[in-house]
């Protein structure tokens, strides 16, 4: 027998017991349809867990916050490892590395003054070209260059931070300030600052403070960073300049606070006055962060990178997804056991079909291969409905406010282009889910065909 009439023949036969082929291919379809979704569930988790982690921190970004005391303290003290220049070209000629820049942060230690109104700004002092590395997108104007000096490139919000200085305050967030324009446009008007956290204070005759000994400086911002409404990065509320100027200014703000009667620092602190308050290392990609960070705090530098949560979020998603697939395949089972059932019940109605195939010349491996291939359709029939109906359900699940493991958080972290997915379908695991239900299929029909080529031939022919 050739192919195509073993195949010819396979169909007419499924088609000949209508419902009971209905039947075991829909529990086929429920079985595939279920493993499909209860793993696209966990693919989903794992996407949202990327994203998140990507929208809070690049991933390929590893901060280096300080030194293991431990190793400090087993160093020489002429070998004592500090975060300094020495520290940023040792961690430049590890492999991978893409760039490193050294930070300095005056954590709201600088006063701004713009006319009447005022600021308390968190200054960062970065290598110029760093800015452009870490990925951030301009609203208007321009990245920091390396000759600038008292220019500054600030986050979305920061123009925000500008308010009427009428008295001390602190400045807190207001969610429906993005309805209206900021009271300045750091832009344009003339904009000065000071270390001095008085600067500019209104006194209780109303009258502007001028008795600061602190010299005041006149900036100019040369650019706004792209603000994202639910993003919440600590770059919307930073304001940038180059490591140099930076470093002047700290170490000016360390001389007026050591010279002033009144410790007015703000919120700043200082606990590395002799290195940098970190050093952020930009990795090439994703798969060399974890080496790098590995070989830092071997150097004995403390290290941490977003990847190591996103290490954790994958850990639970894969156990989550290894559970949901196993219900899945609960179902699956099932359904092969009903194709073995539909099989076994096929060989036994036609048993003197068999024996009249083996008198007229059908070989064991014809008659093997005829019921095989019963079995197989049906598990790739239903392999293909069921993963298209997969495609259906994840569209359904995607599309309404379904939402399942507190995706709500989030949702509230995302905005509306970003909602996270409920279900992910990728065209592999629809391959996989039709190619593995019709293994499913052929398995289960080998016993059955198995049997029937033992049968003998004149008694299949004599049985009724």
């Amino acid at each position: 027998m050739s192919n195509f009439d073993v195949i010819a023949m396979a169909l007419k036969n499924l088609f000949k017991r209508k419902l009971r082929t209905f039947l075991t291919i829909l529990g086929v379809i429920i079985g595939t349809a279920s493993i499909v979704v209860m793993i696209s569930l966990g693919l989903a988790l794992n996407k949202n867990f990327d994203s998140q982690i990507s929208q809070i921190s690049d991933i390929t970004l590893i901060h280096v916050v300080g030194v293991d005391q431990i190793s400090s303290q087993s160093q020489g003290s002429k070998n004592k490892i500090k975060m300094d220049d020495s520290a940023v070209y040792n961690f430049k000629q590890i492999e991978n590395v893409e760039s490193v820049s050294p930070i300095i942060n005056l954590s709201y230690a600088i006063k701004a003054i713009s006319g009447k109104y005022s600021a308390t700004l968190n200054l960062v002092g970065i290598d110029a070209q760093f800015l452009e590395t870490l990925g951030y997108e301009l609203e208007s104007g321009r990245f920091l260059n390396d000759d600038d000096k008292l220019n500054i490139v600030c986050g979305g919000q920061v123009p925000y931070s500008f308010a009427k200085n009428t008295k001390r305050r602190f400045y807190f967030y207001d969610p429906n300030q993005q309805e209206k324009a900021p009271d300045i446009d750091v832009m344009k008007d003339r904009i000065t600052i000071s270390v001095d956290m008085d600067y500019g204070n209104i006194d209780t005759t109303g009258e502007k403070s001028t008795t600061s000994t602190a010299k005041a400086h006149p900036v100019k911002f040369v650019g706004v960073l792209k603000y994202d409404d639910f993003s919440y990065s600590p770059s919307d509320y930073n304001c940038y300049m180059t490591i140099e100027q930076v470093k002047k200014l700290k170490a000016e703000k360390q001389k007026f606070d050591k010279s002033s009667a009144n410790n007015n620092s703000g919120f700043y602190s200082d606990n590395n006055s002799d290195g940098y308050n970190e050093i952020d290392i930009k990795c090439k990609d994703i798969n060399s962060v974890k080496d790098i960070a590995e070989k830092v705090k071997d150097m004995g530098y403390n290290a941490y990178y977003a990847g190591e949560y996103l290490e954790s979020m994958r850990s639970t998603a894969a156990n989550m997804q290894a559970l949901l697939g196993a219900i899945g395949a609960v179902s699956l089972f099932v359904a092969a056991i009903g194709i073995a059932n539909t099989m076994v019940m096929s060989v036994y109605e036609r048993t003197r079909e068999i024996g009249i195939m083996k008198v007229i010349g059908a070989s064991i491996y014809d008659i093997k291969k005829l019921f095989l291939v019963e079995s197989s359709t049906i598990g790739f029939l239903g392999g293909i409905i069921g993963a298209l109906f997969s495609l259906l359900i994840s569209y359904l699940l995607n599309t309404t406010n379904i939402s399942f493991f507190n995706n709500d958080s989030y949702i509230y972290m995302s905005s509306a282009a970003q909602k996270p997915l409920v279900s992910l379908v990728p065209l592999w695991l629809c391959i996989a889910a039709v190619v593995f239900s019709g293994l499913v299929g052929l398995l289960s029909g080998y016993f059955p065909a198995r049997r029937a080529t033992k049968l003998s031939a004149l008694t299949a022919i004599k049985s009724e």
